[in-house]
């Protein structure tokens, strides 16, 4: 049996969205493997993760935690006392900020930087806060999880993280939701919307571009070919020229 890792679920929204999907992923994955689990949650997820993690301890949170502010508060102190009252050895902290002082290695996802690159799109506060949590985790992790290469390597650049403590863990596809489309479903979907005729539009076009195509090669060769005649002619008349300079001085 591996170590055994807490994952603070709390952050997951009412309405799932993407941490929502991104966790409930993780843990049934981590679940299947046989990971010695163990869940932090909001009381209203306690039953369905208790359903989804038959053998996992779920330790639902203070009915405050349901507010963001008095979350971020709890994950500083209730989460590394959960973490104490499970026994874990790891805590798993999926949505970029960590406790200053969790007593414990711990791993943090951190999905994006968007709070950095383009900060418009979230309230100042909001903003605010998770940069300084993204930096702290950045620091202070033992490991970092990001989706991708490019993320990893944002992170470095931006927070001039260390790049050997960054794994990449790839997002995966849930087949149970997402399935590759039959031909005929295909075949609706290109009726509904018209994409038929779309498909001939964008081919005549294409079709028209690379006679365009054609047409600007052929002028060029042209171009390319009577300038070096020009040149022959040039070259032609000079030897000419030379020679009979040279009977005449002879």
């Amino acid at each position: 049996m591996g170590p055994r890792v807490l994952v603070d679920a709390t952050g997951v929204p009412a309405d799932r969205g993407a941490l929502g999907r991104y966790v409930d992923g993780l843990v049934k994955a981590l679940s299947e493997a046989g990971a010695d689990l163990a869940l932090a949650c909001q009381r209203a997820d306690e039953e369905r993760y208790a359903r989804l993690l038959p053998g996992a301890r779920v330790v639902p949170g203070p009915p405050a935690i349901a507010h963001r502010p008095a979350r971020l508060a709890w994950e500083q102190s209730g989460l590394p006392m959960v973490a104490t009252q499970v026994e874990a050895n790891v805590i798993h902290s999926p949505h970029y900020s960590m406790p200053l002082r969790p007593g414990l290695p711990t791993v943090v996802t951190i999905h994006d930087l968007a709070f950095f690159t383009a900060p418009d799109s979230h309230s100042p506060v909001t903003a605010t806060f998770y940069k300084a949590a993204i930096r702290t985790s950045a620091w202070r992790a033992t490991r970092l999880i990001v989706p991708s290469k490019a993320t990893r390597d944002e992170v470095v650049r931006v927070l001039e993280a260390d790049s050997t403590k960054i794994d990449v863990a790839y997002h995966g596809v849930d087949h149970s939701l997402f399935c590759r489309p039959t031909e005929a479903q295909l075949g609706r979907v290109a009726a509904r919307l018209g994409l038929n005729q779309w498909k001939g539009s964008v081919q005549e076009k294409l079709r028209t571009l690379a006679d365009i195509y054609r047409f600007a090669v052929e002028e060029t060769s042209m171009a390319r070919g009577e300038f070096l005649e020009f040149v022959v002619v040039l070259i032609l008349v000079l030897e000419l020229g030379l020679l009979i300079a040279g009977a005449i001085h002879f």
